[in-house]
């Protein structure tokens, strides 16, 4: 028989995070026709480190060890959130006009802001061979800096049509109302989605400066470098 061995790692993580900060909130209510809230939090949220990978950065001499808490990954310092209802009751039409066609209907409005996402920025150090700027990983500032924001609004509309003892629900759901593009990918050069033309990391396969020796990584426009824009979704209900 024959004894083979082999070399592993085991990923263990022991540390710790915490969190701390200030939420509040505000609502509204009027008669029948409205009701709506908003609220906000700022918090930090610190720890040892954001996965048990980061101890392979100190193992590789990559990355200091360090006593110090740092940002973790997951840490978003503001969060805004707005929601409205406007209830229109049936055979009660805003301002008298058009009963049983501008009545019995609803509109839900949410509006939503948040920091980004922490990265690691890259910094510039000094210049490649092909004349490429050769920006490398700022491990000294380790989930430092914050993404472009998120935001988006978010609408639904349902109107309640009964006929013969049926009720049918018209329902239209816009997400995204507004089109904004949230990076989810973030470029640790710019803070944002790769856009062409923008300064890339020198791991990064540059369309500027394309590899031309395998293997060849594909370019950084990952269509999930954002999250969905405008969706509208129209749906038709009926109870009986």
């Amino acid at each position: 028989s024959r004894l083979s061995t082999s070399n592993f790692i085991t990923y263990v993580n022991s540390d710790y995070a915490r969190s701390r900060g200030i939420e509040a909130e505000f609502r509204k209510r009027i008669g029948k026709w409205f009701r709506g809230s908003v609220s906000g939090s700022y918090s930090i949220t610190t720890g040892k480190s954001s996965t048990p990978d980061q101890a392979v950065l100190v193992a590789r001499g990559i990355q200091d060890e360090t006593i110090k808490e740092t940002y973790v990954v997951w840490d978003r310092p503001l969060q805004f959130h707005l929601n409205a209802t406007f209830t229109v009751q049936q055979n009660e039409p805003l301002f008298g006009f058009a009963p049983g066609i501008l009545d019995d209907y609803m509109v839900h409005v949410r509006g939503f802001y948040e920091s980004g996402k922490r990265y690691t920025p890259s910094r510039l150090d000094g210049t490649l061979q092909n004349g490429r700027p050769n920006y490398v990983s700022d491990y000294n500032n380790l989930l430092g800096s914050l993404g472009q924001p998120w935001f988006w609004i978010d609408m639904n509309i349902e109107k309640y049509i009964r006929v013969s003892g049926l009720e049918f629900t018209l329902s239209v759901q816009i997400k995204n109302l507004v089109d904004i593009r949230n990076s989810a990918i973030i470029n640790p050069v710019t803070g944002k989605a790769y856009e062409f033309g923008d300064p890339t990391p020198s791991g990064w396969n540059d369309p500027l400066y394309p590899q031309l020796q395998a293997p060849v990584s594909p370019f950084p426009l990952n269509p999930a470098r954002y999250l969905t824009g405008r969706n509208v979704q129209v749906g038709l209900a009926m109870r009986f």
